[in-house]
């Protein structure tokens, strides 16, 4: 049986710990995925130090989900394959596979994305050497995960179909999930609401099929940001009911709950800030004592700091950080801080974030107007209005579309007023149908403003 502190000491116990971390990998939420690897790194190390290396490569392929560290917790699921790497070589049946999950480690655990992308090449071309699809499709579906690290939205979207048509003709449901997941994922960031839409049901139904926690938690969730893009803030209160439901820290809920709330302003009076994505992960990663508005700013520059200049972080969580300190500096006139956070932006393609809705240029004309860069700033607007409005984002496009008229006030050249007229009507009509009060009063702010 399982020996003092913790190790396994036999046959027996070796068997019986795999069995418990393949268990817990299957029922625990992101935020325990860690014990589960934990847990499988105590079996392969007692293969390796009693010599059943084959055991102990079977044992480190097994299929668990890096988890980054980022927002507390994580994973070491690369350090645990790092004990039988020297014992794999080509012509090992599974070499393919373990190399696949050391690429979806590094990426997530280390952002090392060179050293994942080796890695995954080198899968793919054993696969295929072996004409083995069932393999590559293993490899496939962990290029998706690099994709996704580095928000490479489109290569995500292209290969994430692959991976998908993959999964039918092999019938791997797992894989299919992660594929539409990724799809659905994708089309959020690239403002295809449409499309999301029915990869995120579909994702949501194999998850609940499969009775795969960690994946319906996230389905869940990613259905309750949808709901939340386009201003459908009952269906994104039902999803955040359901993930709270099943999942003990309901911190992840809280963050679906406090954004619809934030919006038709029935939330903390604590809170007048005018974008929630400066609030969501103070939300999110569980309560925080709050005694008044800066103390939570202050909170979640520090938070959001941490992230952004965290040489371990992939873009895929820089980039929210990003905007949270964009807006926070908006929020403080910091323009020293603004100039930087304008520079970093600006040198990556405009897309939503995923995890909130908020795009990138309207972030970027909100600090542009802070800069004194009103000619920038206002092609930032145009930009960002063109793609919401194409894509459906209503609440975000009533935001920006105050945003807008805020810096044509303060810019006064020939016509900004009258164009700031109309775009304070097509606010305060979205605002207006949509129940979002906060924003309905900082527009009518804005008018009497104007009036006097």
């Amino acid at each position: 049986m399982a020996s003092k502190g913790g190790e396994v000491t036999d046959q027996e116990s070796a068997a019986m710990a795999s069995g418990l971390a393949r268990a817990q990998a299957g029922v625990f939420s992101a935020a325990r995925m860690g014990e589960a690897v934990a847990t499988l790194d105590r079996v392969v190390a007692f293969y390796m130090d009693t010599g059943q290396i084959e055991d102990a490569i079977n044992t480190a392929g097994i299929e668990i989900m890096a988890i980054s560290g980022v927002r507390g917790g994580g994973t070491r699921l690369a350090t645990m394959i790092e004990r039988v790497l020297p014992s794999v070589t080509d012509d090992y049946p599974e070499a393919s596979r373990i190399l696949s999950r050391y690429a979806h480690a590094l990426a997530v655990e280390r952002a090392d994305g060179e050293g994942a992308q080796r890695a995954i090449d080198e899968a793919i071309a054993i696969s295929r050497r072996l004409e083995r699809e069932d393999l590559e499709l293993a490899a496939m579906e962990v290029q998706l995960s690099l994709r996704n690290q580095s928000a490479d939205w489109d290569g995500l979207h292209r290969d994430a179909v692959v991976v998908v048509e993959m999964s039918l003709r092999h019938d791997d449901q797992k894989k299919e999930l992660r594929g539409h997941y990724f799809q659905g994922m994708a089309n959020l960031a690239l403002g295809r609401l449409s499309v999301a839409e029915p990869e995120l049901q579909t994702m949501l139904s194999l998850a609940e099929s499969l009775k795969d926690v960690h994946n319906l938690e996230r389905a869940l969730g990613f259905n309750a940001i949808l709901c939340l893009m386009r201003g459908e803030w009952g269906g994104a209160t039902r999803f955040s009911e359901r993930i709270g439901e099943f999942v003990q820290s309901s911190g992840r809920a809280d963050r679906y709950f406090m954004h619809a709330r934030w919006a038709t302003g029935d939330f903390d009076p604590h809170d007048d800030s005018s974008d929630p994505v400066i609030l969501h992960d103070v939300y999110g990663n569980g309560p925080v004592p709050i005694s008044d508005k800066s103390d939570l700013i202050a909170i979640v520059r520090e938070y959001a700091a941490s992230v952004y200049e965290d040489d371990a972080t992939t873009w895929l969580y820089k980039f929210p950080a990003l905007l949270r300190l964009a807006l926070i500096a908006v929020e403080s006139s910091d323009r020293s801080n603004a100039a930087e956070y304008y520079d970093a932006l600006q040198s990556h393609v405009p897309y939503n974030d995923p995890f909130t809705g908020i795009h990138s240029q309207r972030v970027l004309g909100k600090l542009g107007h802070l800069l004194g860069r009103q000619d920038e700033s206002k092609a930032h607007f145009d930009a960002a209005i063109r793609f919401l409005e194409e894509s459906g984002q209503r609440p975000e496009l009533a935001l920006c579309q105050s945003d807008y008229a805020e810096m044509l006030l303060d810019r006064a050249t020939p016509g900004d007023r009258e164009k700031a007229t109309d775009l304070q009507d097509e606010a305060i009509a979205i605002a207006t149908e949509l129940g979002m009060k906060p924003l309905l009063e900082r527009v009518l702010a804005q008018r009497e403003i104007l009036k006097a």
